[in-house]
C-alpha cells in the first residue's frame, strides 16, 4: 500500500499514524515494522490517560528511536502539562470539544515556553457537519459528532493564529 501511494503522489511517504493511536505499551513492537517498511516517523502514541489508547508516561516530545541500527522518530500527539497531567491539545475530538482559543494558547506555550514542536491532526470527516450518523452509544456519539459544525472555523482560527509546517521539515526527513 505504501508503494502504491508513493507512486500516486510521486514522493516518498515518510510518516505513519496508527488508527486510534493503537500503538500502546503492548504494541511498541509496531515500531520495528515501521522501520522495516521504510517510514521515517510515526505519530501513533498519545501520552495521555484514555479509555481506549495512550501511554501516559511516554515522552511528550519527538523521540528518535534506534531499531536494529535504523532510526525512527516517534512524534507523540501534543499535550499540555498542567496539574501533574498531560492534557490533550492535538486536535481531532479535542479540537471539536474544547474552545479553540484555549488549545491555541496551549500549543503556543509548548512551542514558545517549552521550545518544542507540536502536532495537530484532524480527520477529513470532522469538517463535514453533514456526515451520515449512526448510533455508537451515548458517550461515543458525543465524542464522535459534537462540534462538527464548528470544526472548519476552528481550523481557520488555528491556521491564522499559529505558524504551521510539515513534520518532514520539523524532523529534517527527506
Amino acid at each position: 500500500m505504501k508503494d502504491l501511494l508513493e507512486g500516486l503522489i510521486g514522493a516518498r511517504v515518510v510518516g505513519y499514524r496508527a488508527p486510534t493511536y493503537s500503538v500502546t505499551r503492548q504494541s511498541l513492537w509496531a515500531h520495528e515494522i515501521l522501520v522495516e517498511e521504510g517510514f521515517g516517523y510515526s505519530s501513533s502514541i498519545f501520552p495521555i490517560v484514555h479509555d481506549r489508547y495512550g501511554i501516559a508516561d511516554y515522552s511528550r516530545f519527538p523521540v528518535e528511536l534506534s531499531i536494529h541500527g535504523k532510526k525512527l522518530w516517534e512524534f507523540p500527539l501534543t499535550t499540555y502539562r498542567k496539574f501533574g497531567r498531560n492534557l490533550p491539545v492535538a486536535g481531532g475530538g479535542y479540537l471539536r470539544l474544547f474552545p479553540v482559543e484555549i488549545l491555541a494558547k496551549a500549543l503556543a506555550h509548548v512551542n514558545q515556553a517549552e521550545g518544542q514542536p507540536t502536532i495537530v491532526y484532524l480527520h477529513p470527516w470532522e469538517i463535514d457537519p453533514e456526515i451520515p450518523r449512526f448510533s455508537q452509544g451515548t458517550l461515543r456519539d458525543f465524542r464522535g459528532y459534537n462540534g462538527l459544525d464548528r470544526m472548519f472555523g476552528k481550523l481557520e482560527y488555528l491556521v491564522k493564529a499559529l505558524p504551521f509546517t510539515t513534520v518532514r521539515e520539523v524532523l529534517g526527513l527527506s
